[in-house]
């Protein structure tokens, strides 16, 4: 019995909930400072092989299903569920306890001394409190702000709803990313709604950063219906029967034409990361970058502004399997290799919407809400205890808090203050 309590308080202490709490928001960082869900070229690329070799190991490309983090946001939510459940009956008998005064009338708690007879209970009542109770012979007692005991339960439950829906969100919520430039329209995944681009804009600062995209969509039921229109921008999502449209990123597209010999095999948008692949698997070209307005430099390429001063592309062509050819050109080239060729023209951005729709949104707010509750109980309904000691002629009053003792005498004794004035103007002293 004894180590299954020793289990028990370990599993449900602050320490461990503290620790597990430091280890979720680290890989939570690592999940949001590295790109998650990519290719393992797109990962090669960026980090080089050998970083590459350890991501794909930790699974650092794909954090938040990875079975080690599923184990930590377990493990924390048996730590903050143990904690709750076996913390409750305390905090709930101390809420309902009577005060029985031993150990609050002492010297430091006290007060105030009152000589004058029957102004005990309006002096209570003007304090704040309710109704004074005998508790013992001729010792009084009230008690508020109870719900104060709730404060460190409440957090610690709003925690666990937040953790635990936003746990059950990225399991079981419905995601898609939808991409395309203005005019494209492609299909909801597993559902009959369709997204059209009417519009994108990207507003820029003076130093060329982008302060905000904004894309305009339509949302289209499968009898070409319009349902809404709106505009997504960043950290402005467009909603629409529990599905919400945000603007997740941009990139670059132009118009690709491939040529076998002197017939047009292909003419399309190509985007950016795309890989146009032939019939036969022949011949292949993958859009590497974008540079909108090129300078060579001694660093190999880069862009001056993000406007379409002097755009060129970087791409490669493979052949039979592999790379036959990289180079960067500008648009309206004309690139040819063996018996294919191919041109790229119209060079124009496009945007990224990520579509989501989770039913457990409404129960993780309510944990944060519950959560800022419980801060706010915790921090300014501190329980107080305010006694009253009657003698032959006189009524002594203590306070007894468990935090904050001093600045709640500091209050009460003002509301003293402003009790006594009221006294005198109206007679009684």
């Amino acid at each position: 019995m004894r180590k299954i309590n020793k289990i028990l308080s370990i599993i449900k202490s602050m320490k461990l909930g503290v620790i597990l709490l430091v280890m979720l928001g680290v890989t939570s960082v690592a999940g949001t400072m590295i790109p998650q869900n990519e290719s393992v070229q797109f990962y090669a690329q960026n980090y080089g092989s050998k970083f590459n070799n350890l991501l794909q190991l930790l699974e650092l490309d794909n954090v938040y299903y990875s079975w080690w983090y599923a184990f930590i946001v377990t493990l924390l939510i048996i730590n903050l569920t143990t904690c709750i459940i076996t913390r409750l009956p305390s905090v709930v008998r101390h809420m309902k306890s009577v005060p029985d005064g031993r150990g609050a009338l002492i010297e430091k708690n006290l007060l105030f001394e009152v000589e004058a007879e029957g102004v005990i209970e309006n002096l209570s009542a003007h304090m704040g409190f309710k109704k004074l109770k005998e508790i013992d012979e001729n010792i009084y007692a009230s008690r508020k702000n109870n719900i104060g005991y709730m404060g460190s339960w409440m957090l610690h439950l709003g925690i666990l709803l937040i953790i635990v829906f936003f746990a059950l969100g990225n399991r079981f919520a419905y995601e898609t990313n939808l991409y395309g430039v203005p005019g494209t329209m492609g299909q909801l995944e597993n559902t009959d709604l369709f997204m059209k681009i009417n519009s994108f804009d990207v507003k820029f600062r003076d130093d060329f950063t982008a302060e905000q995209y904004i894309t305009n969509i339509d949302i289209i039921n499968n009898k070409q219906e319009v349902l809404k229109i709106g505009d997504v921008s960043v950290n402005s999502p467009l909603r629409y029967n529990h599905y919400s449209f945000y603007q997740n990123s941009m990139g670059y597209a132009v118009n690709l034409k491939v040529y076998e010999g002197e017939e047009k095999i292909h003419d399309d948008v190509f985007y950016q990361s795309e890989v146009y692949v032939s019939n036969g698997k022949k011949f292949a070209v993958q859009f590497m970058n974008f540079y909108p307005d090129m300078e060579m430099t001694g660093e190999g390429p880069k862009t001056i502004t993000p406007y379409f001063n002097n755009p060129y592309m970087l791409y490669a062509v493979f052949y039979e399997g592999y790379m036959a050819d990289m180079n960067v050109v500008p648009c309206n080239s004309s690139i040819i290799y063996r018996e294919f060729s191919f041109t790229v023209d119209r060079p124009q951005e496009f945007t990224l919407i990520n579509i989501r729709k989770d039913l457990f949104t409404p129960f993780a707010f309510l944990g944060a809400l519950i959560l800022i509750a419980g801060i706010m109980v915790t921090f300014y309904l501190v329980p107080v205890t305010l006694y009253a000691v009657k003698t032959k002629e006189t009524a002594l009053f203590y306070i007894c808090s468990k935090k904050n003792n001093e600045m709640i005498k500091i209050k009460l004794l003002l509301k003293y203050d402003d009790f006594k004035r009221g006294e005198q103007s109206n007679g009684l002293e």
